[in-house]
């Protein structure tokens, strides 16, 4: 453990109780987000990248309302 985050524990330990639960959530939050970024190669995020800087286009309210009608749903 750093230096740093013992400080910041020594803090966090002197706070009521609710608030150290909230504290925790919120670092539970951090290293479950790494952990999932963990999941995936460097290739797989690389497409994710891609694929989100390139919107799609989709079907406008109007065009899937016609969709089903013609096809009487």
């Amino acid at each position: 453990m750093t230096k740093r985050l013992k400080q910041a524990i020594e803090r966090v330990r002197a706070l009521p109780e609710a608030r150290q639960d909230e504290i925790a959530e919120m670092l539970l939050d951090l290293t479950g987000r790494d952990a999932m970024r963990a999941g995936l190669t460097e290739e797989q995020w690389s497409e994710i990248r891609r694929r989100m800087a390139t919107p799609r286009e989709y079907a406008s309210d109007a065009e899937v309302e016609a969709f089903f009608k013609r096809e009487g749903r």
